[in-house]
């Protein structure tokens, strides 16, 4: 199966992307990622290989009445131009968008050409795009509960947003030994993502002079965006505190690892990898996020005990050096990180590979999760009569309840089973007893 994901403009639409492409190149599909032109995509294409990567010139839409409307109108056209091109000789089954403004020319020429498409909403608060885009989609797929009910009378599956593969958690040593950091000091992470850095460095540095009484026992990992290295780097040096300052950082695994506290934004990728790492986290939400959907992931984070959330405009570099202080210091940090843990979604990727391959036409019963079990394969088998064969379901990784499942799933659709499996295990003869 071809799989064609628009997936560019931020991290936050990014990185979801690329880790369902991951899943659905080792199921054997073929993927071609639509990223935008920005840096973060750029530097963010260069760490994946295995997909066909494609800058299209779709760029964010201005207000109304702006004069850059023109300029949005010609790159919109382009981009739907060269979707169409791209489309013709990849023949994609299914179509995946993640939101943002790359998504909507390759939805357009999905459904020009009745290409299925699919669209996944990581906020608590659907964009603009996905409100758009779910009217046209065969399903919406949504990476938290409370956006469940924002698209009434469509399909809506809860898969959670899928996190990068190569965000891998290691022992806390062994990365703050390849980060080159102390081992007997407590690491925090400052993270402000690919679009809100500024307001969270400058929040960060007014923190500083407010934590050197704890010099001798701290370190930061600040991640600043090209903009603000120089004048945060300068900053650290200026309050003698020990910090590896970057720009950007490819092996986010190594920082989340290290880190025992997280000041980071609230978007909905950053929420997926905190709560995969079980990261307490401090959350400052990007004031100018649409429909203040930042402020509304932080809010479910902190509800459910993973994360304090303080807002850019109402805190000062006192009251953050402060709760930075507390948290390091008392025991609530622990209790933080194992509600955060608890928040994690380790089947997001595999879920939403699965629904797209249903929305394809591909049966792929050994991986169809949960929420897809009572899915339209199923009404589909139960139109016609029809044989179903399962073969190699005796081995270990199939057992879980998984088969079983299915199985119960075909006969009440009134399909024939058949089962073939090289060794005589249990749970083909339970099969056959079927």
């Amino acid at each position: 199966m071809n799989v064609a994901i628009a997936c560019g403009g931020s991290g936050g639409h990014l990185f979801p992307g690329v880790a369902v492409a991951e899943t659905l190149r080792l199921r054997g599909h073929r993927v071609m990622l639509l990223v935008s032109g920005k840096e973060i995509d750029r530097q963010a294409a260069a760490t994946v290989s295995g997909f066909e990567v494609h800058a299209i010139p779709a760029i964010a839409m201005p207000p109304l009445f702006s004069l850059r409307l023109l300029t949005f109108a010609v790159r919109f056209f382009q981009a739907v131009r060269q979707c169409l091109r791209l489309f013709d000789d990849f023949k994609p089954a299914v179509v995946l968008g993640t939101g943002g403004f790359t998504s909507v020319p390759a939805a357009l020429v999905a459904w020009r050409r009745r290409v299925p498409f699919v669209t996944h909403e990581s906020n608590t608060i659907p964009g603009r795009a996905t409100r758009l885009l779910a009217r046209f989609a065969t399903a919406v797929a949504v990476g938290m509960e409370e956006c469940v009910a924002c698209f009434p009378g469509r399909r809506v599956v809860n898969t959670g947003t899928p996190v990068r593969g190569a965000l891998r958690k290691l022992p806390a040593s062994e990365a703050r030994w390849q980060l080159g950091l102390d081992q007997q000091r407590r690491t925090v992470l400052i993270a402000g993502g690919s679009q809100g850095a500024r307001g969270l460095n400058s929040l960060v540095i007014e923190a500083l002079p407010n934590l050197r009484h704890l010099g001798r026992q701290i370190q930061f990992i600040h991640l600043t965006g090209e903009a603000d290295f120089e004048r945060v780097r300068a900053a650290y040096e200026a309050n003698d505190l020990k910090a590896m300052v970057r720009p950007f950082l490819k092996e986010m695994e190594l920082a989340y690892s290290a880190a025992v506290l997280a000041v980071s934004r609230s978007g909905a990728a950053a929420l997926s990898e905190l709560a995969w790492f079980g990261l307490p986290s401090v959350l400052v939400p990007f004031p100018a996020a649409a429909d203040n959907h930042q402020f509304f992931n932080a809010d479910s984070a902190a509800k459910r005990g993973g994360a304090r959330v303080m807002t850019e405009t109402a805190t000062t570099g006192a009251m953050l050096a402060a709760t930075i202080d507390e948290l390091l210091r008392g025991v609530e940090r622990r209790t933080m990180a194992e509600k955060m843990a608890e928040l994690r979604r380790p089947d997001a990727a595999a879920a939403l590979a699965s629904l797209l391959a249903e929305v394809g036409g591909v049966v792929e019963p050994a991986v169809v999760p949960r929420e897809l079990q009572k899915s339209e394969i199923i009404r589909l088998l139960g139109e016609r009569a029809c044989t179903v064969h399962f073969v190699g379901v005796a081995g270990e990784r199939l057992v879980d309840g998984v088969v079983d499942r299915l199985v119960d799933h075909v006969v009440q659709a009134g399909a024939v089973i058949g089962v073939a499996d090289i060794h005589a295990r249990p749970l083909a003869h339970g099969i056959e007893a079927f």
